[in-house]
C-alpha cells in the first residue's frame, strides 16, 4: 500500500494553473491521445484530469485518498475522479488509450512492480504510458557517495551539517544516512523504519522495471532541473513561486555548464513507454 497524502483543497486552482508551466505537460500532449480514454494513476488532487477535461481530453482518475477524491469533486464536479488503488484498478484488461502516472510508483516500499502491472494491464495495445519518479541524478549521487544523503535540504550548509566525513572531522557523532525518508532504489532491501516515503531512481533503474513488467521503451527524459537545484542547492541555485519553477541566474550557469550530462541536476525521470 502506498501513502494516503492529505491534500490542501486550497491549492486546487494554483496546481491546475501550474500544468500550463510544467515539464510533464508537453509530453502528455504529445503522446497522450484525444481518441480514447486516458487514466491518471494517482492524481492527487486531479490537477491534470481538470486540465485536460477542459481541453477535451477524456480522463479518468484514480487516488488512494477519499478526502482528495470528495474535494476534488466538489471544486469541479464534472470531472471523473474515483477512489481506487493503482495496484489493484477496477477496470477490465486493455481499457485506456493512455495512461499518465506522476510521482506515484516511488511510494510503495516493496518497489514499483505491481503498480506498473496494473498499468500495463489496462493499457491497450499502441497505447502510451507516461510515468515520472524522483531522479538519482549525478548530483545526488556525488551528494550521497560523500555522505551528504539524499534528504531535500534547502541549502548546501544544512546538508554539510549531515555530512559523515565532516562530523567525523569535528568529533561529532554520525547521522544516521540510509534510514531515511527518501532512499536510493539500490538499497531498497536495506532495513528501513516506520517513516518510508519514496525511492530515488536512475534511468537504468526504473528503465528496468519497465522492461521487466512488458512495457518497450520510447524515451527516457529529465524534467524539473530547477525545482532538482533547488533542493540540492538552496535558493540561490533556483527557486519556485508556487506555480513556476525557475533558475536564478548561478542556476542558469550551472544548467548550462552540465548541459551535457542530461541527467546531472533534474529532480525528476519522465520514462515514455508503449505496450
Amino acid at each position: 500500500m502506498s501513502h494516503v497524502f492529505n491534500w490542501d483543497p486550497k491549492q486546487f486552482h494554483r496546481d491546475v494553473e501550474s500544468c500550463k508551466y510544467a515539464d510533464e505537460t508537453p509530453l502528455i500532449l504529445k503522446y497522450m491521445p484525444k481518441s480514447g480514454t486516458i487514466l491518471e494513476a494517482g492524481c492527487g488532487l486531479s490537477r491534470y484530469v481538470k486540465y485536460l477535461t477542459d481541453m477535451g481530453y477524456d480522463v479518468i482518475g484514480i487516488e488512494l485518498g477519499k478526502d482528495a477524491v470528495e474535494e476534488a469533486k466538489k471544486i469541479a464536479p464534472y470531472i471523473d475522479t474515483r477512489h481506487g488503488d493503482v495496484t489493484d484498478l477496477d477496470f477490465e484488461e486493455e481499457t485506456f488509450s493512455g495512461i499518465i502516472s506522476l510521482g506515484v510508483v516511488e511510494h510503495f516500499i516493496e518497489g514499483p512492480h505491481r503498480p506498473l502491472a496494473e498499468m500495463y494491464r489496462v493499457l491497450k495495445q499502441g497505447g502510451y504510458a507516461l510515468i515520472s519518479v524522483p531522479c538519482m541524478n549525478w548530483l545526488r549521487n556525488i551528494k550521497y557517495g560523500i555522505g551528504m544523503g539524499i534528504r531535500n535540504e534547502r541549502t548546501p550548509v544544512r546538508v554539510l551539517k549531515h555530512s559523515a566525513m565532516l562530523r567525523k572531522l569535528f568529533g561529532k557523532h554520525p547521522v544516521e544516512r540510509l534510514i531515511l525518508r527518501q532512499r536510493p532504489y539500490r538499497h531498497k532491501d536495506r532495513a528501513v523504519d516506520g517513516n518510508f516515503y519514496e525511492y530515488y531512481f536512475t534511468r537504468k533503474e526504473l528503465e528496468s522495471e519497465l522492461l521487466r513488467t512488458g512495457f518497450k521503451l520510447v524515451e527516457s527524459l529529465p524534467i524539473r532541473k530547477e525545482i532538482g537545484l533547488y533542493f540540492e542547492l538552496g535558493g540561490l541555485f533556483a527557486n519556485t513561486d508556487l506555480i513556476m519553477e525557475y533558475f536564478a541566474p548561478l542556476g542558469k550557469l550551472v544548467d548550462r555548464t552540465v548541459t551535457q550530462i542530461p541527467f546531472f541536476h533534474n529532480h525528476m525521470l519522465m520514462c515514455v513507454e508503449t505496450k
